[in-house]
């Protein structure tokens, strides 16, 4: 074998075991979060996967601080299994990590999920967890402040 297909053995096996351990983590908590890292905060990405076995979409938030990013998942998740109704659109107050509010909006474009896709073989329905500027204002709104690339939308504004 050459070493070019010995790379691509390792890579995929190293993919399968990444997968194995993603479900198992799943079976034990219903979910996980699967962070991406960038070079940068804002090249940075978190998202959940497993939520949708459980009747929910996943969630995702983009340009967060990680550790932030998968608090806030984990909340917001947590809040859903709980029964509280989250859809594009909701505003989720008290949050116990970073921002006072998040809002949620519906994911149309999830080909960055790639574990979904790659375990599920796609995407049943997601939604993007939209954090605020330090004025509370939303990336669609006029006084957003942080300009248009600082926190990429993965689908429409609620309003």
């Amino acid at each position: 074998m050459c070493d070019a297909e010995a790379n691509g053995a390792d890579i995929s096996e190293a993919a399968r075991l990444a997968d194995l351990e993603l479900l198992a983590m799943i079976e034990e908590h219903g979910w996980a979060v699967q962070s991406v890292f960038g070079r940068r905060d804002q090249d940075s990405f978190a998202y959940t996967v497993g939520l949708s076995t459980l009747g929910f979409p996943e969630l995702a938030i983009f340009a967060a601080p990680m550790q932030l990013g998968a608090a806030l998942l984990n909340q917001v998740a947590d809040r859903m299994v709980g029964g509280e109704s989250i859809g594009p659109g909701s505003i989720m107050y008290g949050s116990l990590y970073g921002p006072p509010h998040v809002c949620a909006i519906e994911m149309t474009d999830t080909s960055d999920l790639l574990e979904l896709h790659s375990i599920y073989g796609g995407v049943d329905g997601a939604l993007q967890i939209v954090w605020p500027d330090g004025d509370g204002a939303l990336p669609w709104e006029d006084t957003w402040s942080l300009g248009g690339d600082r926190q990429p939308l993965y689908g429409p504004p609620p309003w």
